[in-house]
């Protein structure tokens, strides 16, 4: 196995913006809600190995790194260090549907003063 096989893509530094962050933030609900939507259940032997590590769990079920944060909100974290033997199952939003944030967010000017 080569060393580049075993990166995680991060996607577009779109992802990472805090501007496109707030306009996913303001869909959390509808995304929540979405069919495409779907959930992914927690083992109890899963909170104890990524006790307080929801970004390596989210790594190890092959979620894209891009997708880390949103599933954070969506599933009521402020922060990676709130999953615990609590949860059960994450919802985790299509990347399709994301996709099409994305770009709606690119294609909309901003004003500035």
């Amino acid at each position: 196995m080569k060393i580049d096989e075993l990166l995680f893509s991060e996607g577009s530094a779109d992802f990472y913006d805090p501007s496109f962050r707030f306009t996913l933030e303001s869909h959390v609900a509808y995304l929540r809600a979405s069919r495409q939507t779907y959930v992914i259940n927690v083992q109890p032997h899963d909170t104890v190995v990524y006790n307080q590590d929801l970004f390596g769990f989210l790594n190890q079920a092959k979620v894209p790194a891009y997708l880390h944060w949103l599933v954070m909100r969506m599933n009521n974290f402020f922060s990676p260090y709130d999953f615990n033997s609590e949860c059960v199952s994450l919802k985790i939003p299509s990347s399709k549907e994301v996709e099409v944030f994305r770009q709606s967010w690119k294609t909309t000017p901003v004003l500035t003063t």
